[in-house]
């Protein structure tokens, strides 16, 4: 009781002063605020959680998992909403997930050329900074300026990113050949070999041409089809004779040799060196 009466006290205390106090200058407040996205989980969406089986898992696994996010609140939010999501260990430790879905507007990563005619066709030219390894999908949908959407399923392709600045083995297309014969490999990382050298030889041993990164052409991180095709002539410009010819490539990169990008393109090497058959 004795709590209470004091509570008591100190209420009439408070009212006093406020009945004494001078007046606000202002008897109505005016409230202004930004709507804001409540974003939930749709449990019941196209792409529900799966459900992970902890006792099937080993540390050291790597999970993948989908969620559906859906804005629930009254308001119509045109522009991109983004997010923080995370999970929580055992421990109670939060770990944040990564983002990997954006929408993308013109600006440093993407630019937009307008169409010319006679072909009317415009190009987007898309140069993400994409820092984790990973795979991903780009999905691309377009709008006219009357709002007529480009068709009514999104284009979409999915690409892999490595960021460690590896090569595949080199193939040569076609094989066999009887005039020229180009090769096809593939780049990961983000610089592309500071020095290529090809060498072809005879099944015995003898180097009959020495093909530098120079004479390949323009080369890019991706899949590589050479502008160069060799010939089928030795280092002085001579035709070389029909038959099995081994080949051997050698890779830098910062003074050091390039790590072997794997592919299926390995099987048909052996401790490094490649067959090319030239017929006639």
């Amino acid at each position: 009781m004795e709590h209470l009466a004091q509570s008591q006290q100190q209420s009439q205390h408070l009212n006093q002063i406020l009945a004494h106090s001078d007046p606000p200058q202002l008897n109505r407040w005016q409230v202004l605020y930004t709507p804001a996205p409540d974003l939930a989980i749709n449990p019941n969406g196209p792409m529900a959680i799966d459900t992970i089986n902890s006792s099937a898992l080993q540390e050291g696994d790597t999970v993948r998992f989908t969620y559906p996010v859906q804005n629930i609140s009254e308001f119509n939010f045109q522009a991109p909403i983004t997010y923080s999501s995370w999970i929580v260990d055992a421990s109670g430790t939060l770990h944040n997930l990564p983002d990997r879905t954006k929408q993308l507007a013109f600006g440093p990563e993407m630019t937009f050329y307008p169409a010319v005619l006679p072909k009317n066709s415009c190009k987007l030219n898309y140069t993400p900074n994409l820092t984790m390894d990973g795979q991903y999908t780009l999905i691309v949908q377009a709008t006219d300026a009357s709002g007529n959407a480009s068709g009514p399923v999104s284009f979409q392709i999915q690409f892999e990113v490595i960021t460690k600045s590896m090569i595949s083995q080199l193939m040569n297309y076609p094989n066999p050949f009887s005039t020229a014969t180009h090769f096809v490999f593939t780049i990961t990382g983000s610089t592309v070999p500071d020095d290529i050298l090809i060498r072809i030889m005879t099944v015995s041993g003898k180097v009959v041409r020495e093909i530098t990164k120079n004479e390949l052409g323009p080369l890019h991180i991706g899949r590589n089809i050479t502008d160069y095709a060799w010939d089928g002539r030795d280092q002085f410009g001579n035709p070389v004779g029909i038959g099995v010819y081994l080949y051997h490539v050698q890779t830098q990169l910062n003074g050091h040799s390039m790590d072997n990008y794997t592919t299926g393109a390995d099987q048909y090497f052996t401790n490094g060196f490649g067959r090319m058959v030239l017929i006639r």
